[in-house]
């Protein structure tokens, strides 16, 4: 539980930008969305996998959700653990209950919301794994938390774009080639924390970080 002067939205702590922890269990980090209102905590990385998954758990708040994007490298696969998602892929809309599962073939539309008055959780796998997704993850959430939204600058989301091996609709398509040449080398981003653990009191006076994301935490 979050200690009573952390404020709580349906059970899932809220806390300002830039503030970030360990989640309290596992050890492992937790990045938080506050557009989107999700946290993500990788559960299997590319790496730990040799390459053939990544598994990400998403909690996302009432309301919560997130943009329009394609997948041209990797296969996804959503499975609801608790709540209800909705999740859009191609042109059909599919309401997903603990323990149904969907997959979003390569390069097709997709996106997820939680459309209840309760918090949501759900696991979200990549086949094969991918590193670039992982980086690109770590950086957007983090941006986001710092109150700058990759989607509304072009460097940013060119270079995450290039990255995870994504694309967005629309007038988005223009960043794609600068995307494809930044993702192929190490570039650095400025990158807050947007790492988070509920049940504790994040540090304060946490700043953005210019960090050089090669080999992000």
């Amino acid at each position: 539980m979050a200690p009573a002067s952390v404020p709580v939205c349906r059970g899932i702590p809220t806390y300002k930008a830039g503030e970030q922890s360990r989640e309290p269990v596992t050890g492992r980090w937790r990045y938080y969305h506050p557009e989107q209102k999700d946290y993500a905590t990788f559960l299997k990385t590319s790496e730990e996998t040799g390459g053939e998954r990544t598994l990400v758990e998403v909690e996302v708040a009432p309301g919560g959700g997130n943009d329009d994007i394609y997948g041209k490298g990797d296969e996804e696969h959503f499975e609801v653990l608790e709540g209800e998602l909705e999740v859009h892929v191609g042109g059909e809309m599919r309401t997903l209950r603990p323990g149904e599962k969907v997959a979003v073939p390569l390069d097709t539309l997709h996106n997820f919301r939680n459309p209840t008055g309760e918090p949501t959780t759900f696991l979200v796998e990549l086949r094969p794994g991918s590193t670039g997704f992982e980086k690109a993850l770590k950086a957007g959430y983090g941006l986001a938390s710092d109150g700058r939204n990759p989607l509304y600058h072009p460097y940013y989301i060119a270079v995450l774009l290039g990255w995870s091996d994504m694309r967005l609709p629309g007038v988005f398509t223009v960043v794609e080639p600068e995307g494809s040449r930044q993702g192929a080398g190490g570039e650095a981003l400025p990158v807050g924390s947007g790492r988070i653990r509920p049940g504790c009191h994040p540090p304060h006076g946490s700043q953005p970080a210019l960090r050089r994301l090669a080999h992000p935490d």
